[in-house]
């Protein structure tokens, strides 16, 4: 198996040991990797093999043998679904429990390249995915778009007022500097 990484992901490893606390750190690492190794194993239980895992900062994309559709679905799901594992250990390394956790439910969103994409893709067919993940995005975007606004009006429309207020108030700093010609 080929193990490919990106520079790019040595530049983000480094920002986040400056950013992120190293137990947060550690959890997310361990949570990823346990992630990886969940699909690993599904993949050579059903007899694949891998070829290459490539590493970026934006996740890990596993090149595996050809399989029929209820082998690639069950390797598809086994990362998420088996990353849920470590949510277990929530006394023991309470940071682990909550990255794998997040890491699953992430993964388990139905846009691709992310698992749950992969998983909708197998079920649906090539082709069928993008019409699906488009209407879900464009769904996902107004209920955000009505969110912004709703708290737009809360919090912009009062700022709106206070300026306008001030303005036709006169006090206005500029209005009280006269310039002198000689």
């Amino acid at each position: 198996m080929k193990v490919n990484i990106k520079p790019s992901a040595y530049i983000f490893f480094v920002l986040l040991l400056f950013l992120v606390p190293f137990p947060w750190l550690l959890g997310w690492g361990i949570a990823v990797v346990f992630h990886e190794l969940c699909h690993y194993i599904a993949v050579r239980f059903c007899g694949g093999e891998v070829h290459s895992l490539e590493l970026e900062p934006t996740g890990a994309n596993m090149q595996c043998s050809t399989m029929t559709t209820g082998k690639a679905l069950f390797c598809v799901l086994f990362g998420p679904i088996g990353g849920l594992l470590p949510i277990f250990a929530d006394s023991v390394f309470p940071q682990l429990a909550l990255c794998s956790f997040l890491l699953s439910a992430y993964n388990l969103l139905p846009i691709l390249p992310l698992d749950g994409g992969r998983a909708l893709n197998i079920l649906l067919g090539d082709g069928k995915l993008f019409s699906v993940v488009q209407w879900t995005v464009l769904i996902f975007l107004t209920i955000i778009l009505v969110f912004i606004a709703y708290w737009l009006q809360f919090i912009l429309l009062p700022l709106i007022m206070i300026c306008s207020l001030w303005l036709r108030s006169g006090k206005i700093p500029c209005k009280e500097f006269v310039y002198k010609l000689q």
